[in-house]
């Protein structure tokens, strides 16, 4: 299933159902999804650009998938798993509100301050190695969760 798609069939439904959908190591809701997503969880909407529109986006590591799916029932939602790594969820308010979207100026100045501070958590190659806590493909999302959130 494509953005397009889950777009789609997100208005067909009345903007009443939302998708989340693996990507890569991240789950994403798109559109009206990423705004009722950012509502239970507290998760950043972002506008990214695409070749047939820009596309609000709300998303996390896989990892925090329980959690998340959690927060979403702790809301009033109800979640079922509709694919291998696809998601339908509803219940919740996915009312498009702008003053929640990130602009990219936000994004590049909280990442600035957000490599400082993980300098400053002296987390480097070595812990790799030496905890094994954070293994290769965990440490990515370490990095992402504390750039983010």
């Amino acid at each position: 299933m494509t953005e397009k798609e889950i777009l789609q069939q997100q208005e067909a439904n009345g903007q009443k159902a939302f998708y989340l959908m693996a990507v890569g190591m991240f789950y994403h809701a798109y559109g009206c999804g990423a705004f009722a997503l950012s509502r239970a969880t507290g998760y950043r909407v972002l506008r990214k650009q695409r070749k047939h529109g820009d596309v609000l986006v709300c998303g996390f590591p896989v990892t925090q998938l329980d959690t998340v799916l959690q927060r979403i029932r702790e809301a009033g939602g109800e979640v079922e798993q509709t694919g291998e790594k696809t998601f339908l969820f509803r219940g919740l308010d996915g009312t498009a509100d702008e003053t929640m979207v990130h602009a990219r100026a936000d994004l590049q100045s909280c990442r600035s301050s957000t490599w400082g501070q993980v300098r400053s958590l002296s987390v480097g190659v070595e812990c790799l190695h030496t905890n094994r806590h954070i293994e290769g493909g965990r440490f990515s999302v370490f990095l992402y969760t504390r750039a983010y959130i």
